[in-house]
């Protein structure tokens, strides 16, 4: 579906509409004045500063202007037409590559440290490559912004995690967050590009084993810090999603299982 305006007015209308209802939860008039302008003003700040929220969740640092990678990602720029990128590590995250971006804030890429020594040079081009490919389209800055706002709706489960020591209860209180996943992957659709990045890469046949190459190994890679308000703020915003920890757990089981049969 090609990425609409409409679309955008929409959900944020929809935004709108459930800070409206949650104030009129505690005033039928009152409230639901208050709950507008709360969710208005969450918006707006949103526009501006979605990218910042994300980086700072991520715990992303600004890379230095001496690293190699920087000099590659200006060289794509210049190729793909995009000024302005920012990069940033990340030691936390540091399993996949991020693409951040907001209505009046800078287009930004989070690397994670790791895949300096689990991708090889191509493959890490071919990577950023098509991040910043995802950047110049405008659905880069709806996800962000979309992934923002469900954080702001289920900040309550974030927090009582935080406060709550016990194992069990945090698992259960994690149910409480598929809603919030299975939401965004319904709003990202709205945004689907079809004149995609990946379409703009596969005819670049230089680049398109080494990407299909880095897809893959970034995929086996385990996911970190699951439910994490980071986690959660980043989910969406890269090319290939990281294993779970049960699959991850579940593929080196299957590949004990096939190791011993080869054996005996």
């Amino acid at each position: 579906m090609k990425i609409s305006g409409f679309s955008a007015l929409f959900i944020y209308l929809c935004f709108l509409m459930v800070t409206t209802s949650i104030g009129m939860l505690f005033s039928l008039i009152n409230g639901a004045i208050v709950g507008f302008f709360i969710g208005l003003l969450a918006e707006l700040f949103l526009f501006f500063y979605a990218d910042k929220l994300v980086l700072m969740f991520s715990s992303a640092r600004y890379a230095n202007q001496d690293e190699e990678v920087i000099e590659r990602v200006q060289n794509f720029s210049s190729h793909v037409e995009i000024s302005g990128v920012k990069v940033y590590w990340s030691s936390v995250f540091y399993h996949n590559i991020y693409f951040v971006n907001s209505y009046f804030g800078a287009p930004s890429i989070i690397i994670g440290k790791e895949l300096l020594n689990t991708l090889n040079k191509n493959e890490l081009n071919s990577l950023l490559f098509a991040t910043l490919y995802r950047l110049k389209s405008k659905e880069s800055i709806h996800r962000t912004v979309i992934n923002v706002l469900m954080m702001i709706l289920f900040f309550w489960v974030f927090l009582l995690r935080y406060k709550i020591k016990n194992e069990w209860a945090k698992k259960v209180l994690s149910f409480y967050l598929l809603p919030a996943f299975f939401l965004k992957a319904k709003l990202y659709r709205f945004f689907a590009d079809d004149n995609s990045f990946e379409s703009q890469v596969m005819k670049m046949h230089k680049l398109k084993q080494d990407y299909r190459s880095a897809l893959f190994k970034v995929n086996h890679l385990k996911m970190l810090h699951s439910f994490s308000a980071g986690q959660f703020l980043l989910s969406g915003l890269s090319h290939a999603q990281n294993m779970s920890e049960n699959a991850v757990i579940s593929s080196l089981f299957i590949e004990e299982e096939a190791t011993g049969s080869i054996e005996t």
